[in-house]
């Protein structure tokens, strides 16, 4: 097992020691296991206790039947960087031993990756068992309570000892879900003001799967905001909740928004005299964007072509400020987006005690 996993640090090696009882410790070439900090003694319990799966594994063969891992305060005394380095390796670890891991932590750190790593998995699979869960107990008078429905708003408040109105309200709040990476770019150029109200999702899901998880997890996806980019959405009877929104110009991939905006623009437009102003490595002109259609460009279909597309020049778009452009020519379709957010946000903002907009 290789320590540089979980510190960062190289030329590591776990070594024995007997003083009163046995131990491990951490040596490299500046110092030995004596001299180790409270949080690589820790680390080095933990480890041992990784070690012991790992020699009964072996030793039993197929009769090992897997084993449970108890750690408390497993972030004590380690670098924020060290305890998620720390998990991870223990997430490996509890696969190839078939462990399971129950540890304990007040570190917000710590707590804000867990939550986002839970989210995550239940809306990247659907599965009957998942890798993570998160029981969160609070002190209330003389009484040990689990907060249900848990939010890092939530998390947050109560770690330190705040009202929810007392909160920095500029910490991202709301989970928002959305089809891919160009879909999360278009938001943030539609909503600059509201991007530290908002947790996106780093997932690619597409439109089916997040419309299949909505159904499924109703109690959840009440709470949060899902964006999707696909035209063919227009039920509102799987949106009671009134927070599921499609983009501007009729749900269209952004790739097909900025793609037919430039097609449709004269030869003579303004915007394409505007890469002579710029200090860009593609001069982005009419006759370059007709030379390059997307029958140039490789892709099964026209969405993965379309994505080809708009990946290979977005350096140039963003440079050139295409959104800028097409935001001026499509006021009114803007406005109504952003006032349909408006109202989507509002409508789940109680859930994650942050202020209406």
């Amino acid at each position: 097992m290789h320590a540089d996993t979980i510190i960062g640090t190289q030329e590591i090696e776990i070594s024995g020691s007997e003083i009163t009882k046995k131990t491990y410790g951490v040596v490299t070439k500046q110092y030995d296991h004596l001299v180790n900090s409270a949080g690589q003694d820790n680390m080095s319990q933990i480890l041992a206790s990784v070690l012991s799966f790992k020699r009964l594994k072996a030793s039993m063969g197929e009769d090992y039947p897997g084993g449970v891992l108890l750690i408390d305060e497993i972030d004590a005394v380690l670098h924020p960087a060290a305890q998620i380095n720390l998990v991870e390796f223990l997430y490996e670890q509890a696969t190839e031993l078939d462990l399971q891991i129950v540890a304990t932590t007040h570190s917000l750190r710590l707590l804000e990756y867990l939550l986002k790593r839970y989210e995550i998995e239940r809306y990247n699979k659907q599965a009957r068992f998942y890798d993570t869960e998160i029981i969160y107990l609070s002190l209330e008078g003389s009484k040990v309570y689990q907060i249900e429905d848990l939010t890092w708003s939530k998390i947050e408040s109560n770690l330190l000892l705040l009202a929810a109105g007392m909160r920095d309200r500029s910490l991202p709040a709301i989970p928002l879900f959305s089809e891919d990476e160009v879909t999360r770019w278009f938001l943030q150029h539609l909503l600059p003001e509201y991007q530290s109200k908002l947790q996106y999702i780093e997932a690619n899901l597409s439109y089916s799967q997040l419309i299949d998880l909505r159904s499924q997890d109703k109690k959840y996806f009440r709470t949060v905001l899902i964006v999707l980019d696909g035209d063919q959405f227009n039920n509102k009877a799987i949106d009671p909740f009134n927070n599921i929104l499609t983009l501007p110009e009729d749900g269209l991939p952004p790739e097909k928004v900025f793609y037919n905006f430039l097609d449709f623009l004269d030869p003579d437009d303004d915007f394409w005299k505007r890469y002579l102003k710029k200090d860009v490595d593609i001069a982005f002109n009419y006759q370059l964007f007709k030379e390059h259609p997307l029958s140039a460009f490789n892709g099964e279909n026209e969405v993965k072509k379309l994505h080809k597309w708009f990946e290979t020049f977005q350096h140039v778009f963003e440079e050139l400020d295409l959104f800028g452009y097409w935001k001026e020519q499509n006021e009114q379709t803007v406005l109504e987006f952003r006032k349909r957010f408006k109202e989507a946000f509002n409508s789940v903002a109680r859930y994650h005690n942050v202020n209406k907009i």
